[in-house]
């Protein structure tokens, strides 16, 4: 989805699509803490990357074109901070909350 991100974003428009990719992001993030089988949490988890890896450009963009030129570095250190330490952070924590709670409690923290 990554190299359909700017072409989705002039046709739908930057706003549009970024709601669109996070209301399907936390659909599936719902199926994977009701699926019942392998097969639909897989399913599941592949529409989350799906989503969430358009998210990452689109959110570059907005960082780069609505911020003025002397506060860009600290937008684009924080942006990518948040790019780094979501994927490092959030199997930690799934693991936790699967260990702690019933193992759908990972999926449904991210609806919250």
């Amino acid at each position: 989805m990554i190299p359909l991100a700017a072409w989705c974003t002039r046709v739908m428009g930057l706003r549009r699509f970024l709601i669109v990719m996070t209301l399907l992001f936390s659909l599936f993030s719902v199926g994977c803490g009701l699926s019942s089988s392998l097969t639909a949490m897989i399913l599941c988890r592949i529409g989350q990357g799906f989503t969430g890896g358009a998210m990452i450009p689109t959110a570059q963009t907005i960082v780069r074109t609505r911020l003025p030129p002397h506060q860009l570095p600290v937008g684009i250190t924080l942006f990518g901070m948040t790019v780094i330490l979501g994927p490092l952070l959030g199997p930690v924590i799934g693991g936790w909350l699967t260990e702690a709670s019933a193992g759908a409690g990972a999926f449904s923290s991210t609806c919250r």
